[in-house]
């Protein structure tokens, strides 16, 4: 059965976290959270993974303790997934350099005894009616893989990024409290000591001198990670200072003359002609190359690309001096790849979907103004403390793994595409590609899950599911296939 091939591949992947766990228990339930994510069709947190696999329900209360026990650590488990998928040899590349994109994505919670919940804006310009919401803020670091023309941006590495700053310092006191932007960066430094060298895409609000400083400070030694980014229409930036025949006492100037960078987009003349793919479609693009110095007080030398296509006038900008402006268009229009595996995660895995609380978290307050002092400043209970952490290590641990979930979902399309065919697992309105997304590849597993259950065979996380299974008395795997 070919089928089980993907199965084993499955069983393989998941066997890689095997000791990360402190005990064989805890990995069955990572095994049974993983696959349930893969395949489920609802979106009810832990309870649709208890009814997708058919799991005993007097298990619930155990599966709910798994998410906050000891032993096991999110730190561990991402820096695992992220060597499994840059040893897949799946990751697409620009030269030698993995291409890694970063960016925040938020989910609205009703909760209000859920860490991490607080008041975030919505910048999307349907909204219709407040633009205020009460959720999380998530920052997610991708890295490209590629196979058959097809590519996927698999997360490697999640957080929640806002609101739990008193949280982190019970943790650790030598917990730092930074930006959203600036704390992406710094997940995407880690990841590089697993993955390799990169280059790292953002969106244009991450261009500022707080990130630029946190790129020199935490990449690691002997690893390399640039960033290809877009800067606002209304920034400046300076020319290199001219050197002068005789130079004057005092200091050597760091900069020269000030710009604004629309400025360049007056002279069209100036710009060559080429012709890309942006967002799947052939376009003609004009575009323009300067190196200059930005950031007030850094002045650092930074490669700027001035596009136009269509009625778009966009500012690129690469903090590696020796990429051409063909390579730093091409890699800015990867960027939306990220946006395609939010929607993956949040509506095929329901990856964000979790409901993590505790009674120890002080009710959420909506009308708190800014000047008032968080109730979390109150709470010196080591217990109360520990139930909150633990609140919050199931939240992120769920969003975890989601992300391994879709990721093993985007393998399994790409290295079994042929066995995989999306002709064969469902129909399709529109036919657009011989490799499956992520949702076909979960019908799929779905479809054949079951069917083979009952069969004999080696594969280990088969047996862990059967071991926690219900059944009724006329019940059998016939009837459940």
């Amino acid at each position: 059965m070919k089928h089980m091939k993907i199965w084993k591949f499955i069983n393989n992947t998941l066997e890689a976290f095997y000791y990360e766990f402190k005990c064989y228990k805890a990995y069955h339930w990572f095994v049974i959270v993983v696959i349930g994510l893969m395949i489920r069709t609802e979106s009810a947190g832990v309870t649709s993974i208890i009814r997708e696999l058919t799991i005993d329900p007097a298990l619930y209360e155990s599966l709910l303790m798994f998410f906050r026990a000891n032993s096991w650590k999110i730190s561990n488990l991402t820096e695992t997934w992220q060597q499994i998928v840059a040893g897949s040899g799946l990751p697409l590349k620009e030269g030698y350099l993995n291409i890694l994109i970063g960016d925040g994505t938020k989910i609205a919670k009703e909760g209000k005894k859920i860490p991490g919940v607080k008041r975030l804006y919505q910048e999307s310009e349907d909204v219709k009616k407040s633009p205020y919401f009460f959720g999380h803020l998530y920052g997610v670091v991708g890295i490209l893989i590629e196979r058959a023309g097809k590519v996927f941006c698999t997360p490697i590495a999640i957080s929640i990024q806002d609101g739990v700053s008193i949280i982190r310092k019970w943790e650790d006191e030598a917990y730092e409290n930074v930006s959203h932007v600036v704390q992406n960066v710094k997940d995407a430094c880690m990841c590089v000591k697993n993955v390799g060298d990169s280059v790292l895409v953002l969106d244009r609000y991450y261009l500022s001198v707080p990130v630029l400083r946190a790129l020199a400070e935490h990449t690691p030694h002997g690893r390399i990670l640039h960033i290809v980014t877009r800067a606002k229409i209304n920034a400046t930036a300076y020319f290199k200072p001219v050197p002068q025949e005789k130079p004057k006492r005092g200091r050597p100037r760091k900069k020269g003359e000030k710009i604004k960078l629309v400025d360049f987009f007056k002279d069209l003349n100036i710009f060559s002609k080429a012709e890309f793919s942006l967002y799947g479609e052939k376009q003609e693009v004009k575009y323009y190359c300067i190196d200059l110095l930005w950031g007030r007080k850094l002045y650092q030398e930074l490669r700027f690309v001035f596009v136009c296509y269509k009625d778009i006038q966009a500012i690129l900008v690469s903090t590696n001096l020796d990429f051409s402006p063909e390579q730093i268009i091409k890699l800015y229009g990867m960027r939306q790849k990220i946006e395609v595996s939010f929607f993956s995660l949040k509506n095929v895995v329901h990856g964000l979907s979790s409901h993590f609380w505790s009674k120890s978290m002080p009710v959420l307050n909506r009308y708190m103004r800014k000047d008032e002092v968080n109730p979390l400043h109150s709470i010196d209970n080591p217990i109360e403390r520990r139930n909150i952490i633990g609140a919050l290590k199931a939240t992120e641990g769920f969003a975890l793994f989601g992300c391994i979930a879709l990721g093993i979902l985007q393998m399994v399309s790409l290295i079994f595409h042929e066995v995989t065919n999306p002709r064969f697992i469902r129909w399709l309105r529109t036919y657009t590609s011989d490799v499956s997304s992520e949702a076909s590849i979960a019908v799929f597993l779905r479809n054949s899950l079951f069917s083979t259950l009952h069969i004999p065979h080696d594969i280990g996380i088969f047996n862990i599911i059967r071991s926690k299974l219900w059944f009724d008395s006329e019940r059998d795997f016939d009837d459940l296939a």
